[in-house]
């Protein structure tokens, strides 16, 4: 199964709501035509290095996770040979999340607290 189809079993699973899944770069192939794929099992003693970056916006966008994945990959690659392994968290906020409305909320929760708390009364659980 390639990353496509799980991240749709995902979204079907989690019914709107957010989740998350860890992915990494491998060779290319049918299955993974972007070069990345669903991270294998992480063993308790494995040292990885996991990348936290977003793509914007609430789905995920696997090109790009694939280049942020890239040159972390290389750059680890260069630094320490073939370990540790790399792997990125891929994020989907679901159909709730509004990235604008939510960096208004960041914003106005430092600048204009007043505001903040006229915003969140005026927002939909």
């Amino acid at each position: 199964m390639n990353i496509e189809e799980h991240i749709e079993i995902l979204r079907e699973k989690h019914k709107g709501k957010s989740f998350n899944l860890l992915a990494e770069r491998c060779e290319i192939s049918e299955d993974a035509p972007f070069r990345i794929k669903k991270a294998d099992d992480i063993k308790r003693d494995e040292v990885v290095v996991l990348c936290l970056a977003g793509a914007g916006g609430n789905k995920i966008h696997l090109r790009a996770y694939n280049s942020m994945l890239k040159q972390v990959d290389k750059f680890i690659k260069k630094e320490c040979g073939n370990e540790p392994r790399v792997v990125m968290a891929c994020c989907e906020f679901g159909d709730f999340y509004n990235d604008r409305l939510a960096r208004k909320a960041m914003h106005y929760s430092v600048i204009w607290p007043k505001h903040y708390e006229e915003l969140k009364k005026s927002v939909n659980e």
